[in-house]
Protein backbone atom coordinates (compact mmCIF):
# COMPACT_ATOMS: atom_id res chain seq x y z
CA UNK A 1 0.00 0.00 0.00
CA UNK A 2 1.61 3.55 -0.78
CA UNK A 3 1.69 5.83 1.87
CA UNK A 4 0.11 9.25 1.43
CA UNK A 5 2.85 12.28 2.31
CA UNK A 6 1.96 15.37 3.28
CA UNK A 7 1.74 18.59 0.86
CA UNK A 8 4.75 20.88 2.42
CA UNK A 9 7.89 18.15 1.85
CA UNK A 10 10.39 21.19 2.16
CA UNK A 11 11.15 24.71 3.50
CA UNK A 12 10.95 25.91 -0.45
CA UNK A 13 7.67 24.43 -0.89
CA UNK A 14 6.71 26.58 2.33
CA UNK A 15 8.38 29.42 0.85
CA UNK A 16 6.46 29.24 -2.36
CA UNK A 17 2.75 28.45 -0.96
CA UNK A 18 3.01 31.57 1.30
CA UNK A 19 4.77 33.61 -1.78
CA UNK A 20 1.47 32.07 -3.80
CA UNK A 21 -0.78 33.17 -1.17
CA UNK A 22 0.76 36.75 -0.99
CA UNK A 23 -0.10 37.63 -4.80
CA UNK A 24 -3.29 36.42 -4.54
CA UNK A 25 -4.17 38.24 -1.28
CA UNK A 26 -2.47 41.58 -3.08
CA UNK A 27 -4.54 40.98 -6.12
CA UNK A 28 -8.14 40.33 -3.72
CA UNK A 29 -7.11 43.42 -1.53
CA UNK A 30 -6.75 45.71 -4.86
CA UNK A 31 -10.13 44.75 -6.38
CA UNK A 32 -11.72 45.74 -3.10
CA UNK A 33 -10.14 48.71 -2.54
CA UNK A 34 -10.85 49.83 -6.29
CA UNK A 35 -14.65 48.65 -5.26
CA UNK A 36 -13.98 51.04 -2.34
CA UNK A 37 -13.05 54.21 -4.43
CA UNK A 38 -15.40 53.58 -6.98
CA UNK A 39 -18.05 53.30 -4.41
CA UNK A 40 -16.78 56.41 -2.08
CA UNK A 41 -16.69 58.68 -5.82
CA UNK A 42 -19.47 60.42 -5.02
CA UNK A 43 -22.06 61.99 -2.82
CA UNK A 44 -24.70 59.10 -3.20
CA UNK A 45 -24.64 55.76 -4.37
CA UNK A 46 -26.88 53.27 -6.02
CA UNK A 47 -26.79 49.63 -4.99
CA UNK A 48 -28.91 46.32 -6.06
CA UNK A 49 -28.94 44.60 -3.10
CA UNK A 50 -30.66 41.58 -1.68
CA UNK A 51 -32.15 41.94 2.04
CA UNK A 52 -30.70 39.26 4.34
CA UNK A 53 -32.08 40.47 7.78
CA UNK A 54 -35.15 42.43 8.81
CA UNK A 55 -35.33 43.37 12.07
CA UNK A 56 -36.46 45.24 15.25
CA UNK A 57 -33.92 46.98 17.81
CA UNK A 58 -35.10 49.14 21.07
CA UNK A 59 -32.83 52.64 21.63
CA UNK A 60 -33.66 54.62 24.57
CA UNK A 61 -37.50 52.93 24.41
CA UNK A 62 -37.71 53.57 20.85
CA UNK A 63 -38.50 51.10 18.20
CA UNK A 64 -35.97 51.50 14.75
CA UNK A 65 -36.52 48.70 12.04
CA UNK A 66 -33.52 47.86 10.61
CA UNK A 67 -31.72 45.52 7.92
CA UNK A 68 -28.88 43.94 6.65
CA UNK A 69 -27.94 44.10 3.36
CA UNK A 70 -25.47 42.68 0.67
CA UNK A 71 -25.09 44.72 -1.78
CA UNK A 72 -24.40 42.58 -5.51
CA UNK A 73 -20.69 43.17 -5.38
CA UNK A 74 -20.71 41.30 -2.04
CA UNK A 75 -20.68 44.48 0.28
CA UNK A 76 -22.58 44.18 3.73
CA UNK A 77 -24.01 46.71 4.96
CA UNK A 78 -26.84 48.05 7.69
CA UNK A 79 -29.58 50.73 7.16
CA UNK A 80 -32.39 51.85 8.85
CA UNK A 81 -36.21 51.66 7.33
CA UNK A 82 -39.59 52.82 8.20
CA UNK A 83 -42.32 50.90 9.63
CA UNK A 84 -44.46 50.97 6.03
CA UNK A 85 -41.70 48.10 5.10
CA UNK A 86 -43.24 44.65 6.97
CA UNK A 87 -40.77 41.78 5.93
CA UNK A 88 -38.22 42.46 3.26
CA UNK A 89 -36.13 39.22 3.87
CA UNK A 90 -34.66 38.11 0.62
CA UNK A 91 -36.05 40.72 -1.21
CA UNK A 92 -33.97 42.42 -3.80
CA UNK A 93 -33.47 45.75 -3.88
CA UNK A 94 -32.61 49.06 -5.57
CA UNK A 95 -31.09 51.38 -2.59
CA UNK A 96 -30.40 54.81 -3.17
CA UNK A 97 -26.85 55.25 -0.05
CA UNK A 98 -25.64 58.63 0.90
CA UNK A 99 -22.12 58.21 1.12
CA UNK A 100 -20.42 59.17 4.41
CA UNK A 101 -16.41 58.98 5.79
CA UNK A 102 -16.65 55.14 5.72
CA UNK A 103 -12.46 53.57 6.19
CA UNK A 104 -11.19 50.64 4.10
CA UNK A 105 -11.12 48.65 7.12
CA UNK A 106 -14.89 49.03 7.53
CA UNK A 107 -15.57 48.40 3.78
CA UNK A 108 -14.83 45.04 4.08
CA UNK A 109 -16.11 44.25 7.22
CA UNK A 110 -19.69 45.96 7.41
CA UNK A 111 -20.90 49.24 8.05
CA UNK A 112 -24.20 51.51 8.48
CA UNK A 113 -25.25 53.36 5.49
CA UNK A 114 -27.79 56.10 5.58
CA UNK A 115 -30.36 56.25 2.60
CA UNK A 116 -33.31 54.76 1.47
CA UNK A 117 -35.23 52.21 -1.00
CA UNK A 118 -35.89 53.88 -3.85
CA UNK A 119 -37.59 50.44 -5.50
CA UNK A 120 -38.54 46.81 -4.31
CA UNK A 121 -37.60 44.67 -7.75
CA UNK A 122 -40.94 42.66 -8.78
CA UNK A 123 -38.33 39.92 -9.73
CA UNK A 124 -37.23 38.71 -6.91
CA UNK A 125 -35.37 35.22 -8.09
CA UNK A 126 -35.70 31.37 -7.49
CA UNK A 127 -34.43 32.17 -3.84
CA UNK A 128 -37.63 34.35 -2.67
CA UNK A 129 -39.90 32.07 -4.01
CA UNK A 130 -38.50 28.79 -2.26
CA UNK A 131 -38.34 31.51 0.70
CA UNK A 132 -42.13 32.05 0.20
CA UNK A 133 -42.90 28.19 -0.35
CA UNK A 134 -41.24 27.37 2.64
CA UNK A 135 -43.50 30.28 4.71
CA UNK A 136 -46.61 29.03 3.05
CA UNK A 137 -46.12 25.32 4.91
CA UNK A 138 -45.89 26.71 8.85
CA UNK A 139 -48.02 28.76 10.70
CA UNK A 140 -45.94 29.33 13.33
CA UNK A 141 -43.32 31.92 12.73
CA UNK A 142 -40.17 30.49 14.38
CA UNK A 143 -40.58 27.33 12.04
CA UNK A 144 -40.47 29.59 8.99
CA UNK A 145 -37.72 30.96 10.24
CA UNK A 146 -35.57 27.53 11.02
CA UNK A 147 -36.61 26.09 8.09
CA UNK A 148 -35.19 29.14 6.19
CA UNK A 149 -32.10 28.83 7.79
CA UNK A 150 -31.52 25.31 7.12
CA UNK A 151 -32.52 25.66 3.60
CA UNK A 152 -31.39 29.14 2.34
CA UNK A 153 -29.05 30.36 4.79
CA UNK A 154 -31.15 33.28 6.04
CA UNK A 155 -31.06 34.76 9.38
CA UNK A 156 -33.17 34.91 12.20
CA UNK A 157 -33.95 37.17 15.25
CA UNK A 158 -32.24 37.38 17.95
CA UNK A 159 -34.62 36.06 20.87
CA UNK A 160 -34.20 32.97 18.28
CA UNK A 161 -30.58 32.22 18.34
CA UNK A 162 -30.56 33.26 22.18
CA UNK A 163 -32.98 30.22 22.43
CA UNK A 164 -30.58 28.15 20.31
CA UNK A 165 -27.22 29.21 22.11
CA UNK A 166 -28.88 28.35 25.23
CA UNK A 167 -29.37 24.28 23.84
CA UNK A 168 -25.99 24.81 22.54
CA UNK A 169 -27.87 24.02 19.35
CA UNK A 170 -26.61 27.11 16.99
CA UNK A 171 -24.29 25.20 14.68
CA UNK A 172 -26.87 22.80 13.56
CA UNK A 173 -29.21 25.76 12.13
CA UNK A 174 -26.15 27.65 10.31
CA UNK A 175 -25.42 25.75 7.14
CA UNK A 176 -21.56 24.21 7.65
CA UNK A 177 -19.62 21.33 7.11
CA UNK A 178 -21.92 19.01 9.23
CA UNK A 179 -24.72 20.13 6.66
CA UNK A 180 -22.50 19.07 3.80
CA UNK A 181 -21.28 16.08 5.48
CA UNK A 182 -25.30 15.44 5.38
CA UNK A 183 -25.53 15.95 1.80
CA UNK A 184 -22.06 14.46 0.51
CA UNK A 185 -23.47 10.96 2.12
CA UNK A 186 -26.92 10.96 0.36
CA UNK A 187 -25.44 11.90 -2.64
CA UNK A 188 -23.53 9.05 -2.89
CA UNK A 189 -25.98 6.25 -1.50
CA UNK A 190 -28.18 7.32 -4.19
CA UNK A 191 -25.70 8.01 -6.91
CA UNK A 192 -24.22 4.87 -6.79
CA UNK A 193 -26.67 2.34 -8.37
CA UNK A 194 -27.52 5.22 -10.84
CA UNK A 195 -24.06 5.18 -11.94
CA UNK A 196 -22.68 1.80 -11.62
CA UNK A 197 -26.05 1.00 -14.20
CA UNK A 198 -24.45 3.52 -16.61
CA UNK A 199 -20.52 2.39 -16.09
CA UNK A 200 -21.50 -1.16 -16.72
CA UNK A 201 -22.94 -0.21 -20.10
CA UNK A 202 -20.94 2.10 -21.68
CA UNK A 203 -17.99 3.23 -19.64
CA UNK A 204 -16.41 0.32 -17.63
CA UNK A 205 -13.11 2.51 -18.07
CA UNK A 206 -13.90 4.81 -15.89
CA UNK A 207 -13.62 5.60 -12.04
CA UNK A 208 -16.29 5.83 -9.79
CA UNK A 209 -14.50 7.61 -6.96
CA UNK A 210 -13.19 10.56 -9.47
CA UNK A 211 -16.60 11.15 -11.18
CA UNK A 212 -18.84 11.42 -7.87
CA UNK A 213 -16.52 13.74 -6.60
CA UNK A 214 -16.52 15.83 -10.01
CA UNK A 215 -20.51 15.78 -9.83
CA UNK A 216 -20.29 16.37 -6.14
CA UNK A 217 -18.39 19.16 -6.37
CA UNK A 218 -20.39 20.70 -9.04
CA UNK A 219 -23.67 20.06 -7.26
CA UNK A 220 -22.18 21.75 -3.93
CA UNK A 221 -20.50 24.91 -5.95
CA UNK A 222 -24.40 25.85 -7.43
CA UNK A 223 -25.34 25.11 -3.79
CA UNK A 224 -23.01 27.48 -2.24
CA UNK A 225 -23.49 29.77 -5.26
CA UNK A 226 -26.95 29.87 -4.59
CA UNK A 227 -27.05 30.87 -1.22
CA UNK A 228 -24.40 33.30 -1.54
CA UNK A 229 -21.78 31.93 -0.67
CA UNK A 230 -22.46 32.54 3.72
CA UNK A 231 -18.92 31.82 5.32
CA UNK A 232 -19.45 28.38 7.58
CA UNK A 233 -20.56 27.18 3.74
CA UNK A 234 -17.88 28.58 2.09
CA UNK A 235 -14.51 27.21 4.15
CA UNK A 236 -16.86 24.02 3.84
CA UNK A 237 -16.69 23.94 0.31
CA UNK A 238 -12.99 25.52 -0.06
CA UNK A 239 -11.93 22.42 2.36
CA UNK A 240 -13.74 19.96 0.65
CA UNK A 241 -12.41 21.18 -2.71
CA UNK A 242 -8.86 21.23 -1.53
CA UNK A 243 -8.91 18.27 0.14
CA UNK A 244 -10.30 16.47 -2.91
CA UNK A 245 -7.45 18.13 -4.98
CA UNK A 246 -5.13 16.71 -2.60
CA UNK A 247 -6.37 13.38 -2.32
CA UNK A 248 -6.49 12.82 -6.17
CA UNK A 249 -2.56 13.59 -5.68
CA UNK A 250 -1.20 10.96 -3.01
CA UNK A 251 -1.56 13.62 -0.31
CA UNK A 252 -2.38 12.86 3.12
CA UNK A 253 -6.05 15.49 3.42
CA UNK A 254 -7.19 14.48 7.07
CA UNK A 255 -4.33 16.65 8.41
CA UNK A 256 -3.19 19.92 10.00
CA UNK A 257 -2.12 20.88 6.85
CA UNK A 258 -5.16 20.52 4.97
CA UNK A 259 -7.12 22.56 7.52
CA UNK A 260 -4.27 25.66 7.52
CA UNK A 261 -3.97 25.63 3.44
CA UNK A 262 -7.64 25.65 3.23
CA UNK A 263 -8.22 28.47 5.72
CA UNK A 264 -5.29 30.65 4.31
CA UNK A 265 -6.30 30.08 0.91
CA UNK A 266 -9.73 31.22 1.78
CA UNK A 267 -8.79 34.49 3.35
CA UNK A 268 -6.47 34.97 0.41
CA UNK A 269 -9.49 34.64 -2.24
CA UNK A 270 -11.76 36.38 0.20
CA UNK A 271 -10.54 38.95 2.28
CA UNK A 272 -14.00 39.63 4.01
CA UNK A 273 -13.76 36.30 5.50
CA UNK A 274 -11.58 37.73 8.01
CA UNK A 275 -14.31 39.19 9.65
CA UNK A 276 -16.80 36.63 10.12
CA UNK A 277 -17.61 34.73 13.76
CA UNK A 278 -18.84 32.16 11.71
CA UNK A 279 -15.87 31.52 9.54
CA UNK A 280 -13.52 30.87 11.94
CA UNK A 281 -16.12 29.19 14.50
CA UNK A 282 -16.34 26.76 11.38
CA UNK A 283 -12.72 26.18 11.38
CA UNK A 284 -12.79 25.83 15.30
CA UNK A 285 -14.69 22.89 14.93
CA UNK A 286 -12.67 21.00 12.19
CA UNK A 287 -9.03 22.04 13.93
CA UNK A 288 -10.85 19.91 17.21
CA UNK A 289 -11.62 17.05 14.94
CA UNK A 290 -8.35 16.85 13.49
CA UNK A 291 -6.76 16.78 17.39
CA UNK A 292 -9.19 14.21 18.31
CA UNK A 293 -8.34 11.90 15.35
CA UNK A 294 -4.67 12.69 15.88
CA UNK A 295 -4.82 12.06 19.94
CA UNK A 296 -7.18 8.23 19.41
CA UNK A 297 -5.03 7.64 16.19
CA UNK A 298 -5.83 3.30 15.65
CA UNK A 299 -8.61 3.43 18.28
CA UNK A 300 -11.04 2.10 16.65
CA UNK A 301 -13.91 3.55 14.37
CA UNK A 302 -17.26 2.67 16.54
CA UNK A 303 -15.11 4.46 19.49
CA UNK A 304 -14.00 7.43 17.60
CA UNK A 305 -17.80 7.62 16.14
CA UNK A 306 -18.93 7.46 19.74
CA UNK A 307 -16.67 9.73 21.84
CA UNK A 308 -16.04 12.29 18.60
CA UNK A 309 -19.77 14.46 19.32
CA UNK A 310 -19.13 14.63 23.40
CA UNK A 311 -15.32 15.79 22.46
CA UNK A 312 -16.84 18.36 20.11
CA UNK A 313 -18.99 19.24 22.74
CA UNK A 314 -16.77 20.08 25.13
CA UNK A 315 -14.07 21.37 23.12
CA UNK A 316 -16.42 23.96 21.37
CA UNK A 317 -17.83 25.06 24.74
CA UNK A 318 -15.71 27.90 25.76
CA UNK A 319 -16.79 29.61 22.44
CA UNK A 320 -20.34 28.99 23.12
CA UNK A 321 -20.56 30.15 26.34
CA UNK A 322 -18.28 33.21 26.30
CA UNK A 323 -20.08 34.75 22.92
CA UNK A 324 -23.28 34.05 23.71
CA UNK A 325 -23.14 34.61 27.53
CA UNK A 326 -26.17 31.99 27.24
CA UNK A 327 -26.97 28.47 29.35
CA UNK A 328 -29.51 26.19 30.53
CA UNK A 329 -29.56 22.70 32.15
CA UNK A 330 -30.39 21.07 28.89
CA UNK A 331 -27.14 22.55 26.78
CA UNK A 332 -25.16 18.85 27.51
CA UNK A 333 -27.92 17.70 25.78
CA UNK A 334 -26.97 18.92 22.51
CA UNK A 335 -24.54 16.52 21.81
CA UNK A 336 -27.99 14.12 21.88
CA UNK A 337 -29.87 16.78 19.33
CA UNK A 338 -26.27 16.51 16.69
CA UNK A 339 -27.06 12.89 16.43
CA UNK A 340 -30.82 13.34 15.95
CA UNK A 341 -29.75 16.01 13.18
CA UNK A 342 -28.43 13.67 10.67
CA UNK A 343 -31.89 12.03 10.45
CA UNK A 344 -33.95 15.58 10.74
CA UNK A 345 -32.20 17.51 7.99
CA UNK A 346 -33.01 15.06 4.93
CA UNK A 347 -36.05 14.01 6.51
CA UNK A 348 -37.54 17.70 6.79
CA UNK A 349 -36.21 18.75 3.55
CA UNK A 350 -38.08 15.83 1.61
CA UNK A 351 -40.94 16.57 3.60
CA UNK A 352 -40.82 20.15 2.31
CA UNK A 353 -40.05 18.90 -1.58
CA UNK A 354 -43.70 16.91 -1.15
CA UNK A 355 -45.33 19.81 0.68
CA UNK A 356 -45.44 18.15 4.08
CA UNK A 357 -43.17 20.45 5.77
CA UNK A 358 -45.28 21.08 8.72
CA UNK A 359 -44.69 17.19 10.26
CA UNK A 360 -42.35 18.75 12.82
CA UNK A 361 -43.69 22.04 13.46
CA UNK A 362 -45.35 20.53 17.43
CA UNK A 363 -41.56 18.95 17.86
CA UNK A 364 -40.00 22.08 17.18
CA UNK A 365 -42.29 24.24 19.18
CA UNK A 366 -42.09 21.98 22.36
CA UNK A 367 -38.10 22.31 21.59
CA UNK A 368 -37.93 25.97 21.40
CA UNK A 369 -40.18 26.17 24.45
CA UNK A 370 -37.28 24.01 26.63
CA UNK A 371 -34.91 26.91 25.17
CA UNK A 372 -36.51 29.72 26.96
CA UNK A 373 -36.13 28.26 29.99
CA UNK A 374 -32.57 30.12 30.18
CA UNK A 375 -30.21 31.84 32.09
CA UNK A 376 -27.70 34.79 31.67
CA UNK A 377 -24.13 33.23 32.52
CA UNK A 378 -21.28 35.27 33.40
CA UNK A 379 -18.26 33.65 32.13
CA UNK A 380 -14.79 35.73 31.12
CA UNK A 381 -13.13 36.24 28.14
CA UNK A 382 -9.56 35.00 29.64
CA UNK A 383 -11.61 31.37 29.40
CA UNK A 384 -12.02 31.80 25.91
CA UNK A 385 -8.56 33.11 25.09
CA UNK A 386 -6.80 30.47 27.43
CA UNK A 387 -8.92 27.84 25.55
CA UNK A 388 -7.34 28.85 22.10
CA UNK A 389 -3.89 29.00 24.03
CA UNK A 390 -4.05 25.53 24.73
CA UNK A 391 -5.52 24.49 21.47
CA UNK A 392 -2.59 26.01 19.39
CA UNK A 393 -0.18 24.15 21.88
CA UNK A 394 -1.68 20.89 21.32
CA UNK A 395 -0.20 20.73 17.94
CA UNK A 396 3.52 20.65 20.05
CA UNK A 397 2.73 18.59 22.92
CA UNK A 398 0.31 15.86 23.29
CA UNK A 399 -0.49 16.39 26.95
CA UNK A 400 -1.63 20.20 26.67
CA UNK A 401 -4.99 18.31 25.07
CA UNK A 402 -5.17 16.85 28.35
CA UNK A 403 -5.17 20.04 30.17
CA UNK A 404 -7.35 21.67 27.91
CA UNK A 405 -10.00 18.48 28.32
CA UNK A 406 -9.43 19.99 32.07
CA UNK A 407 -9.68 23.80 31.64
CA UNK A 408 -13.05 23.03 29.66
CA UNK A 409 -14.11 20.33 32.66
CA UNK A 410 -13.83 23.22 34.76
CA UNK A 411 -15.73 25.46 32.48
CA UNK A 412 -18.36 23.24 32.89
CA UNK A 413 -18.76 23.44 36.14
CA UNK A 414 -18.78 27.15 36.43
CA UNK A 415 -21.53 27.61 34.34
CA UNK A 416 -23.44 24.62 35.67
CA UNK A 417 -23.31 26.55 39.16
CA UNK A 418 -24.20 29.78 38.25
CA UNK A 419 -27.82 28.12 36.72
CA UNK A 420 -28.72 26.05 39.07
Amino acid sequence: MIERVDLFQTKQDIVLFFLFVAVVLFYSLLIEYNNYKHFKAFDTVKIDAIVLKHYTKMKKAKKYYLLKMRSSDGVTFYTSVSKKYKNLQAQKVKYLGYVQEISFLEYLRGFYLKGRISQVLPDQGVKYTLMQKIQQQHSDKDAQDIYKALFLALPFGSELQKIFSSLGVSHLIAISGLHIGIISALFYFLFRPFYSFFQSRYFPYRNYTRDAFVSLGVLLFCYTYFLDMPPSLLRSFGMFLIGYILYDRGFKIISMQTLFVSVVLLLAFFPRLLFSMGFFLSVAGVFYIFVFLKLFDGVKKVYIFLWLPFWIYLMMLPYSVVMFQNFSLLHPLSIVWSVVFNLFYPVSFALHLFGFGDLFDGVLSSFIAMGKIKSEVDVSVWWLGGAVLLSLLTLYKRWFAYLLVLCNLCLFIVVIEQVA
